[in-house]
């Protein structure tokens, strides 16, 4: 190792110098042996990797299922196809997964035909996550996830003793060189079952009630046109409420049975350089987020949930990846804070953060905005009234039922005056909605982009409103006049190319001595941004 340093100048010698941590990875690439993850991995990943196809082909599988034709040699080959390209992935996946630490990089390699080897440095890591489903619990095992920016499947390791798995994510922390230890986090906020049960029963239900209500019609018809048909022409209009109570009844039941699930005995540990979240009944989760990572937090009050003086608080980084065919985002999510101790809490959990939503003065929508949104309101009604009306079309009250579309009025207006929007000179805040309202406060040190758009039907009223892109979440601001869009696009565009000037003025004098400079020449500075 030494003569690779007396081959480098002296003021990169140091030994806290990303040269020096570049050159000791070279070193000891052939120094560092190679890790595997356990056995029982093939087990466990067989069952999910199951799900995944059976979930990809479920049309097919339908068809071979009702079909009425014998079809028996078949079907049992076709599940056999599915088992062995189960196995098979599993398999390779266990015997050609390799890992191992060096320096300031975790390496992980897989693949036996495609082979695939990726770097990822531990800088660039925005959360580390350990999962605990019931397979892993049998086998006392835990899942790794490393999640970087854009993606949480570079870092995925399926099946680690819990010692190694844990061993790992300390040395990453520790190459991270943030000063923290277990000792140090203390639980800011544990919930009980009840505060759960509370949780599901505020969700947002009535797109639940609408789905449910068209898929039971058109089961129902399928099944027996003429018997869905009789059913439905003799539905009363005191059965055709109880009906729809019962969907809400199921919903409410449904979502409390999730909300168990998912957050159960949720613990939030808050230290002075990261969040820890810990919850699940049948799958555990325990999620870390150094707070530098943190680029926007998110406050969700569903109206019943808002009425009974509750929250629920999304905090945000830049990892997200697909899971289960739906895309994922990297957060921590508190299901239950106390509206009272919204401000608090956030100052707390992310204090690069400086906005404060509920006591500072929001800027409001413009007045014109309202007839947009009563339009738009208007238009989103249509489609739930429809499907009501498509339920109950023998009914003679089925055509009364568009009537219902009057009830988006004043809930456009609600939500006229409940949007708002504030910039301050670390955050920017948009809120919007009335029966889900929501409140986005973002760190502007992590802004990709800004644009200001306005569609035809903007320009009639000069109305415009600010896009501000953060990585992998879009936040519009509520509408405003076109002059004022574009000079507080002025201003973000401003500061935000001071502030790309001054990072990358840093990074390049990082490099020298203290009595060495360097010109510095702005020009090559590409600080475009979307118009």
């Amino acid at each position: 190792m030494e003569r690779f340093l007396v081959c480098a100048p002296k003021e990169h010698r140091s030994y806290n110098s990303r040269l020096y941590r570049v050159v000791e990875m070279m070193v000891s690439d052939n120094t560092h042996e190679w890790k595997k993850v356990h056995p029982a991995s093939v087990f466990i990943n067989l069952v999910p990797q199951l799900i995944r196809i059976l979930r990809g082909l479920w049309i097919i599988i339908l068809v071979l299922f009702f079909s009425e034709e014998n079809q028996n040699i078949f079907d049992t080959s076709f599940f056999f196809i599915l088992l062995i390209l189960g196995v098979y992935r599993t398999v390779v996946h266990f015997l050609t997964l390799r890992y191992r630490l060096v320096g300031n990089f975790l390496e992980i390699k897989v693949g036996l035909f495609y082979r695939q080897q990726r770097r990822l440095d531990v800088a660039r890591i925005q959360n580390i996550e350990l999962r605990q489903n019931p397979l892993h619990k049998l086998f006392h095992l835990s899942e790794l996830h490393i999640e970087t920016a854009g993606s949480s499947e570079e870092g995925l390791l399926s099946a680690l003793r819990i010692e190694e798995a844990e061993l790992l994510r300390d040395q990453i922390i520790e190459q991270k060189e943030i000063p923290e230890s277990p000792s140090q986090q203390e639980p800011s906020i544990t919930l009980n079952t009840v505060d759960l049960l509370l949780y599901g029963v505020t969700s947002n239900q009535v797109g639940t009630v609408v789905v449910l209500s068209a898929i039971g019609s058109e089961v129902l018809s399928l099944i027996n046109p003429r018997t869905a048909q009789e059913i439905a022409s003799n539905i009363s209009l005191q059965n055709a409420i109880g009906i729809i109570l019962l969907s809400f009844g199921f919903s409410w039941l449904w979502s409390c049975l999730k909300a168990v699930l998912k957050h159960h005995r949720f613990t939030l540990s808050m230290s002075e350089y990261s969040l820890q979240t810990i919850d699940g009944l049948i799958t555990k989760r325990k999620v870390e987020i150094p707070r530098e990572k943190v680029q926007l937090a998110m406050l969700i009050e569903p109206w019943l949930r808002r009425l009974v003086g509750y929250g629920t608080l999304r905090i945000e980084t830049a990892a997200f990846g697909i899971e289960d065919g739906h895309i994922r985002k990297t957060e921590a999510i508190i299901p239950m804070v106390e509206r009272e101790n919204f401000s608090s809490f956030l100052k707390k959990a992310t204090p690069q953060l400086d906005a404060d939503p509920w006591n500072d003065t929001l800027h409001p929508a413009h007045p014109k905005a309202l007839y947009r949104g009563i339009a738009r309101g208007f238009l989103q009604s249509i489609i739930p009234i429809a499907v009501l009306m498509f339920v109950f079309r023998d009914q003679s009250y089925a055509l009364a039922l568009i009537s219902l579309s009057v009830l988006s009025v004043p809930l456009s207006i609600l939500d006229w005056k409940g949007q708002g929007w504030l910039i301050t000179p670390n955050s920017i805040v948009s809120r919007r909605g009335y029966l889900n309202r929501k409140t986005w406060v973002i760190d502007r040190n992590k802004i990709q982009s800004i644009h200001v758009y306005q569609s035809p039907f903007m320009r009639i009223h000069n109305l415009a409103h600010i896009v501000v892109s953060v990585a992998g979440t879009e936040i519009i601001l509520p509408d405003i006049s076109l002059e004022d869009a574009h000079e507080n696009y002025a201003n973000l565009n401003r500061q935000w190319r001071f502030a790309v000037v001054k990072k990358n003025h840093k990074q390049s004098s990082s490099l020298l001595s203290s009595d060495e400079t360097i010109p510095f020449d702005e020009t090559t500075i590409d600080t475009e941004i979307i118009e």
